[in-house]
């Protein structure tokens, strides 16, 4: 159970940077506005309600290999770790194409986690308790992987605020 649970924590980890920090980043750093802004990020979670259902289908009719779940999760880790460092680096003149492009990636790589991640923890029993047991381990180690952003986002504040020089 807790084998199966540790991706949650993983998982969970860049939903503060792109929830908190990547509407303000994009809208105000880099003058996009926030209006259009929210209407990219608007644009893009439309197209992850839609690939949603697709995913489900598309997990369930075409498996990989023996476990057929991990090879999608593996390929959406990928897509979301490459969509996901775009988003977070973007060159200065990055508009609102590049925003909705990169954030259809990510939420496109999300699901491709997120749809076969979930499907299989329901798999794993046919018990309704051992379910249970297992989809609260499951998210309690999502909860602590949020923590665990916020943690590090403190710490990396704290430490900045002590002007910690490199050494050149």
């Amino acid at each position: 159970m807790l084998i199966y649970s540790f991706p949650a924590l993983a998982i969970s980890i860049p939903t503060i940077p792109i929830y908190i920090y990547l509407p303000t980043f994009y809208g105000v750093t880099l003058e996009l506005g926030l209006a259009a802004t929210g209407f990219a990020l608007l644009l893009a979670r439309v197209f992850d309600t839609i690939t949603d259902p697709i995913v489900g289908i598309i997990s369930d009719r075409f498996p990989i290999k023996r476990n057929y779940r991990k090879p999608w999760i593996a390929i959406g880790s990928i897509i979301a770790a490459i969509g996901l460092y775009q988003l977070l680096n973007p060159a200065n003149d990055a508009g609102i194409v590049y925003l909705i492009s990169w954030s259809i990636i990510l939420y496109l790589g999300w699901t491709l986690v997120a749809v076969p991640y979930l499907t299989w923890g329901a798999e794993l029993s046919t018990d309704y308790n051992e379910r249970t047991s297992i989809t609260t381990t499951r998210e309690t180690a999502g909860i602590l992987g949020i923590l665990t952003c916020g943690v590090i986002f403190v710490l990396s504040t704290n430490l900045n605020s002590l002007k910690w020089k490199q050494s050149a």
